[in-house]
C-alpha cells in the first residue's frame, strides 16, 4: 500500500507543469545583482522598488535590458536571467533596449559591446505548450519598450517557441528615414554618431513558432513592425501596427527563406499607415513614399 501511494504521488508530481519564476521591472527598481556583478542593488524576483542601500535586495529591475544583461562588457551577446516558463511582469515607464548614445562605448553594459545594429535584447527563452514564457505589461498606454541608436530590432523571437507578449508598446524615439526619396527629414545616420532609431519592433525567423501577441502597438520603426518567416503558429489579438517605414508585416527576410508550417492568426488586427515615416513625438506621419519613390509601404 505504501509503494502503491508512493507511486500516485510521484506519477502526480510529474504531471503538474512547472510554475516558473516571475520577474519585475519597474521604473523605481535597481541594477541586476549577478554573480559577476555583486554591486548590483536587486535581484528581480520582487514587485518593489530599490531601499536606497544595499546589494542583491529583494527587488525589481529598473531596466528592462537587466533581464538580459547586468552592466559588464559583453561582446557575445547578452544572457537572459530568465529561463524557459518564467514570467516577466513590466510596470509602467517608458524602458529603452539597445545603445544608450551614439558612440561605440554607449553601449552602458546592456547591449553587445561593439555591435549596436544588434537586437536589443536576446532571443526569447522558449517555454512549452503547458508553461510558455510569458511578458507581461501594463497596457499599451502604460508600459512603452523603446530601441535605438542602431539597434536591429526591439524584441528577437529568432528560434523562439511558445511564448506570449502582452500588455506593450514597442516603438523608437527618432523619425529619421531609411527608406524613400528624398528623405525626410532626414536619413538615419548608421556610422557613428548615431541617430537615434531602430529598424524593427520584431524579428522572427522560421523557427519560430506557437507565440501569442495580445494587446500591443508596435509603431514609428524605420523598417518594419515584424520581420522575418514563421515556422508554426502565430496568433495575435488586439495588436495595432501603424507608421513604420517599409512595411507593417513582412514575412520576407531578405534571403528567400522559407516559411515553415507557418499559421498566421489575427483577431481584431490593424495594420496601417505603413510606408510612412512617424512624427516623434507625434502624431500622424512626417513623410510617406511608394515603391516608385524608394518606398514600400505594404500592410502584411
Amino acid at each position: 500500500m505504501g509503494n502503491k501511494l508512493l507511486w500516485l504521488v510521484l506519477v502526480a508530481l510529474v504531471a503538474l507543469p512547472g510554475s516558473g519564476e516571475t520577474w519585475y521591472v519597474r521604473k523605481d527598481g535597481g541594477t541586476r545583482y549577478s554573480p559577476g556583478a555583486k554591486n548590483g542593488q536587486c535581484d528581480g524576483k520582487a514587485d518593489a522598488p530599490y531601499s536606497g542601500k544595499g546589494t542583491n535586495q529583494h527587488c525589481a529591475f529598473k531596466e528592462v535590458a537587466y533581464l538580459a544583461y547586468d552592466g559588464n562588457y559583453t561582446a557575445s551577446g547578452g544572457t537572459w536571467v530568465i529561463k524557459g516558463g518564467d514570467t516577466v511582469k513590466i510596470a509602467a515607464g517608458q524602458f529603452r533596449v539597445g545603445y544608450r548614445g551614439p558612440n561605440v562605448k554607449d553601449h552602458d553594459g546592456l547591449a553587445i559591446a561593439g555591435n549596436p545594429y544588434a537586437p536589443g535584447l536576446p532571443p526569447v527563452p522558449s517555454g512549452t505548450a503547458a508553461n510558455p514564457t510569458r511578458i507581461i505589461g501594463a497596457g499599451v498606454k502604460s508600459t512603452q519598450i523603446f530601441g535605438g541608436y542602431g539597434a536591429s530590432a526591439v524584441l528577437d523571437l529568432s528560434g523562439s517557441g511558445f511564448v506570449s507578449i502582452s500588455g506593450i508598446e514597442l516603438t523608437r524615439h527618432s523619425q529619421c528615414t531609411i527608406y524613400g526619396s528624398p528623405a525626410v527629414p532626414g536619413n538615419c545616420s548608421k556610422n557613428v554618431p548615431m541617430d537615434d532609431y531602430a529598424l524593427n519592433g520584431i524579428v522572427t525567423n522560421n523557427k519560430t513558432h506557437d507565440i501569442t501577441l495580445q494587446d500591443m502597438s508596435i509603431h514609428g520603426f524605420a523598417s518594419r513592425g515584424i520581420i522575418g518567416p514563421i515556422g508554426g503558429t502565430v496568433t495575435a489579438t488586439r495588436v495595432d501596427i501603424a507608421y513604420n517605414g517599409a512595411a507593417g508585416w513582412d514575412f520576407d527576410d531578405g534571403s528567400s527563406t522559407p516559411n515553415i508550417n507557418g499559421v498566421l492568426n489575427l483577431n481584431y488586427v490593424t495594420i496601417e499607415w505603413n510606408g510612412c515615416n512617424q512624427a516623434y513625438p507625434g502624431p500622424g506621419a512626417i513623410s510617406c513614399y511608394s515603391q516608385s519613390t524608394g518606398g514600400y509601404g505594404d500592410g502584411i
